[in-house]
């Protein structure tokens, strides 16, 4: 899960994650949608005309879960 703390005047538009992929793990009969390693999640933005030029911080959260082929660990989140 991806949480984005959009300042005034600047709107999420979209949020586009990779193509998950199955992913069999040890003792479940079904397999798991889980993204490889490393992936990009892709955000669209508008900006409103009256933001001043410069720099923009757009703070934001991912909430993830890592899996090995036996067990699935306790969520996490990684801050940017």
């Amino acid at each position: 899960e991806l949480s984005l703390q959009a300042p005034a005047g600047v709107t999420v538009e979209e949020l586009v994650f990779p193509e998950a992929e199955d992913f069999v793990q040890e003792g479940l009969p079904e397999p798991l949608l889980v993204f490889e390693r490393e992936f990009l999640i892709g955000v669209r933005l508008s900006l409103a005309a009256t933001l001043p030029p410069g720099d923009l911080v757009i703070p934001a959260r991912l909430r993830y879960q890592a899996c090995d082929d036996k067990m699935c660990y306790a969520p996490s989140n990684a801050q940017a």
